[in-house]
């Protein structure tokens, strides 16, 4: 015949156990503020270093920072500045390229313009038309 751990009839002595357990906690707590108290005991009475060393190691981690954003802004600068440059340089090209247009644009306006006062004068030269200068 099986026995199963419910069907067993166990008398378990809870005054003694509960005092065990009360005792264990307690063991726990003494242990517990025993530790915090050498924490604190460190962080009051440990070494630390004089004033002056920690400010000479606040200035030099600054200073890093610092010269690490100059550098960053500057080098935007220098990208801000090359793009600058290409579009200026484009905008001379095109301006070039216009006003060559616009010299031809001319040349041709004028050619066309010496046509037509030739061909005004011949036109005037066999009516006998004097024209004024």
């Amino acid at each position: 015949m099986t026995m199963f751990l419910a069907d067993a009839n166990l008398d378990i002595p809870w005054p003694v156990t509960s005092h065990w357990m009360q005792g264990l906690i307690g063991f726990m707590v003494i242990a517990v503020l025993a530790l915090t108290l050498v924490k604190l005991c460190k962080s009051v009475f440990g070494r630390k270093p004089p004033l002056s060393e920690e400010i000479v190691k606040l200035e030099k981690r600054m200073a890093g920072v610092v010269m690490h954003q100059k550098n960053s802004a500057l080098k935007e600068m220098g990208n801000r500045h090359r793009a600058l440059q290409e579009r200026v340089e484009k905008t001379e090209k095109h301006i070039e390229t216009i006003q060559v247009e616009r010299a031809a644009t001319l040349e041709k306006i004028n050619n066309r313009f010496d046509r037509v006062l030739t061909g005004i004068a011949t036109i005037a030269g066999k009516l006998d038309i004097k024209l004024p200068n």
